[in-house]
């Protein structure tokens, strides 16, 4: 597996874990996680600004 799908599937773990949480109710937790998330699609972005999703994030 390449480094920018590693980093996409950071995120993604990162935002499922965050809508489990607020679903949960632990929406301080939560926050936390989706921010995770943003800043690891923030990171493949620049490190990678022709990786093909791209455009979606």
């Amino acid at each position: 597996m390449s480094a920018s799908q590693e980093l996409e599937k950071a995120a993604t773990k990162y935002a499922l874990e965050a809508v489990r949480l607020d679903k949960q109710g632990s929406r301080g937790m939560a926050i936390t996680m989706y921010q995770k998330g943003i800043s690891t699609l923030l990171k493949l972005v620049r490190l990678y600004p022709n990786y093909g999703l791209n455009t979606v994030y």
